[in-house]
């Protein structure tokens, strides 16, 4: 299997709760450029997954950007984390 090169970049949706805010640190702990997506419903309170972020921050600097993440007519997020990657090759 041919080795694959870390992504520059990361894109994490879910990433203010419990797993994508573990993962968003892992990638910081890997150099990685990470922008976090999160709708910060109520799945768990609003101010937990702001912790969760300030921990997150701990590891390294991100962007973040707080959208609503539902389907028409749905009620909360349909994803609760998923990391998009840009190759750095392309």
């Amino acid at each position: 299997m041919k080795d694959m090169a870390m992504p520059a970049k990361v894109m994490v949706t879910g990433g203010a709760g419990f797993i994508g805010s573990h993962l968003a640190e892992a990638l910081l702990r890997q150099g990685i450029q990470l922008t976090i997506v999160d709708s910060l419903d109520d799945f768990y309170t609003p101010s937990r997954k702001l912790s969760n972020l300030e921990s997150v921050r701990q590891q390294g600097e991100f962007q973040f950007f707080g959208v609503p993440l539902k389907f028409k007519g749905g009620s909360g997020s349909p994803v609760r984390a998923f990391a998009i990657v840009s190759d750095p090759t392309t």
